[in-house]
């Protein structure tokens, strides 16, 4: 991926092991130039400029960065950016509909997981031969995190199953050891995140396809339990953003008396579009169950994201926490 004469462009924070052991790779080991980086969640104008006039080749960053990089490069009258552009993208998964739309030039999209606890990536998705050989088999693919790494084990421990459509899915927790993975927290805290025979429990819920990719379905606590049945809120959000005029969504649980909780869609729209949630319901429906689709929809100017680019579901919940008790 990264190879002697390319051009990289790291667009993530050094506060994390691999972010800095990224940087080693680029200066001692392959001798490859280093274009400066931007702050393109700020101005992602700047980096689409970057890219074009320094030829970079490599880019790493979260999903929030290539968000706003893909719409930067939809409004711009760039027809063409270097030849054999790859972009590695962690931190949260990605959505269907970025994978798609930075696909659609030619940019080739790479993902892992991993966490601070794994000191590194776990697992890497590099598409084998065999598989995508058409354009929707490759983006089932690429929106995986991909293939556990020789330096750690990946397990699931079965919790439970997500039925969202006709089928019901095993899912599970998802839980690491190995020589990357750490044993323990300084001055022993929370050990209970370990288990007895030392695998480290993520906090992560997923599942493992018959290839043996893996696929993070959404943090534990984020998914969402109405009337004893889950829902997965990434499946629902990869729905919504199908529609064009939709820029970005988030779907969070809001506490409900009769069903425990239920799914509640934040929604920036794209420009001055004026929304149609007849048509976003029409394809949650002839996709999911009845259960699956949102009490309500919110229109946002903007969502909010933590200090890692990531979108701030705790933010969300607490509004609609508040909003409830209110109610109540």
């Amino acid at each position: 991926m990264v190879r002697p004469n390319s051009v990289t462009n790291n667009l993530t924070r050094i506060t994390k092991p691999l972010q800095t052991w990224q940087i080693n790779w680029n200066i001692h080991w392959v001798h490859i130039p280093l274009a400066n980086p931007v702050n393109n969640l700020a101005i992602p104008e700047a980096l689409l400029r970057l890219v074009k006039d320094e030829g970079v080749t490599f880019m790493a960053g979260v999903p929030t960065v290539w968000s706003n990089f893909l719409e930067c490069l939809n409004e711009s009258d760039i027809n063409s950016l270097p030849q054999d552009l790859r972009i590695s993208t962690g931190g949260a998964a990605p959505h269907k509909a970025l994978i798609e739309g930075l696909v659609r030039y030619d940019i080739k999209v790479f993902q892992g997981w991993g966490m601070t606890e794994t000191s590194a990536a776990v697992a890497y998705n590099q598409l084998k031969p065999i598989l995508g050989q058409t354009p929707k088999s490759r983006t089932a693919f690429l929106i995986k995190q991909g293939l556990p790494l020789p330096i750690a084990q990946v397990r699931i421990v079965e919790s439970g199953t997500v039925s969202s459509g006709e089928e019901k899915r095993p899912v599970g927790a998802i839980e690491v050891r190995g020589a990357s993975v750490a044993g323990a927290y300084l001055h022993g805290l929370t050990p209970g995140k370990w288990t007895e025979d030392g695998w480290f429990r993520t906090g992560d819920i997923g599942e493992f396809d018959e290839f043996g990719y893996l696929t993070i379905l959404e943090r534990e606590e984020d998914l969402i339990k109405s009337g004893g049945e889950w829902i997965v809120p990434r499946d629902i959000e990869d729905a919504i953003l199908e529609n064009a005029w939709i820029e970005s969504c988030a779907v969070v649980a809001r506490p409900d008396i009769r069903w425990g909780e239920r799914p509640i869609a934040f929604v920036v729209l794209s420009g001055a579009h004026v929304p149609d949630w007849s048509a976003v319901r029409q394809t949650l429906e002839a996709r999911f169950p009845r259960y699956w689709l949102p009490d309500d929809f919110i229109p946002l100017a903007a969502l909010p994201y933590t200090s890692m680019g990531k979108i701030d579901r705790k933010q969300l919940k607490k509004q609609l926490t508040q909003t409830h008790e209110d109610v109540l």
